[in-house]
């Protein structure tokens, strides 16, 4: 299993307040996305897993919670991907993962994505069915 990931993981770290007066680091949404696809590198011949979890973290990134700061900081991507919100918000976090990424982990996440973008079809067909299974929850 891979490490990288793990640095920004934990530079980027949210402290999330618990009951007890105990604080637990939360790795933020960007660094859970390239800790994701390279798990999923790793693993998933064997196991579906993390691709569910990467269509989670990219539908959610244009979820009600984060429409505002797309559509101020983001509309840039909205145009250029013919205003689909979830493509778009799918790019924004793809731009903040890319931000907090080191040089080592943004070249392999590079690496993971060009491969797929090669073989599109069969990426496109493990996209849907991982949305499939999204909505089913």
């Amino acid at each position: 299993m891979s490490v990288l990931g793990f640095e920004e993981a934990a530079a980027s770290a949210l402290h999330v307040a618990l009951p007890g007066a105990v604080t637990a680091p939360v790795a933020p949404l960007p660094a859970q996305i390239l800790m994701k696809l390279l798990a999923w590198r790793d693993r998933h011949m064997e196991d579906p897993r993390d691709a569910v979890d990467i269509a989670q973290l990219f539908l959610s990134y244009s979820a009600n919670w984060n429409l505002d700061r797309l559509y101020d900081t983001a509309v840039d991507l909205i145009e250029q991907l013919g205003h689909e919100i979830e493509t778009a918000g799918a790019a924004l976090l793809g731009r903040d993962a890319r931000a907090i990424a080191t040089a080592a982990t943004a070249a392999e996440v590079a690496e993971i994505l060009g491969r797929k973008r090669r073989s599109h079809s069969c990426w496109r067909r493990r996209w849907a069915a991982a949305r499939r299974r999204i909505s089913s929850f």
